[in-house]
């Protein structure tokens, strides 16, 4: 559903509750598509799409962004100009894609709003990635499926598949599985599969990526 106006007070919330959206309160959404989420206080969209069942915490600001199924945004993170895959969990207090300075300039103040500053380098977050508390990412990074971004950690580069990186700079610390399992993971890309597939098979999701587990969920995928 296209929304595009501010919600301030209980009454404005009791409209916008159903079986698939709750908005709280001194919400402004403008000029975005939510298909269904729980939005709680103070948040602000700006000229984005959400898909299903997103949830966006506190104080989140999302502004030109494209959000996947069942992605998680954590309290106070601020996202601009950017797409982002399916089953993500982003914590608290991340930033993505926001405004940089130049400092080779001759000056490294900016003029500008926030949207002609961002819009045209978008960072690119893909599938079940995960980015710890207070990371931030920079603009134009490419993040693949499957990684990990530690807690504290600025990312001005692109991260692999299913590669852990932490630090300031970002770092390679490793990677979450070998070569064999990341290869076949992404072959699945479970995430595409029916959210009443995933939810009924949701403990097979929290097994290791045994040969087992690899094999079931291969099978699960001709099914879909």
């Amino acid at each position: 559903m296209y929304y595009d106006r501010m919600i301030t007070n209980s009454t404005d919330y009791e409209d916008y509750c159903s079986d698939t959206l709750r908005i709280w309160k001194n919400v402004s959404v403008f000029g975005s598509y939510i298909r269904s989420a729980t939005v709680a206080d103070n948040v602000y969209v700006k000229d984005s799409r959400l898909g299903q069942q997103i949830l966006l915490n506190k104080d989140v600001r999302v502004l030109g962004c494209d959000i996947g199924d069942m992605t998680q945004i954590g309290f106070a993170s601020k996202l601009f100009y950017t797409s982002i895959g399916k089953y993500c969990s982003i914590s608290w207090d991340v930033s993505i894609g926001g405004p940089d300075h130049r400092f080779d300039n001759v000056t490294s103040y900016t003029w500008g709003t926030v949207e002609e500053l961002c819009r045209n380098t978008e960072c690119h977050i893909g599938n079940d990635v995960w980015i710890g508390a207070g990371a931030i990412i920079h603009r134009g990074v490419k993040i693949g499926d499957g990684a990990v971004v530690a807690s504290g950690t600025v990312v001005t580069k692109d991260v692999m598949p299913y590669e852990l990186v932490g630090g300031v700079v970002a770092k390679h610390l490793k990677w979450r599985f070998d070569a064999c399992v990341r290869k076949r993971l992404l072959e699945i890309a479970w995430w595409e599969f029916p959210t009443d597939m995933i939810n009924k098979n949701r403990t097979l999701f929290q097994k290791k990526p045994t040969d087992e587990t690899l094999v079931q969920l291969e099978q699960l995928k001709k099914q879909t």
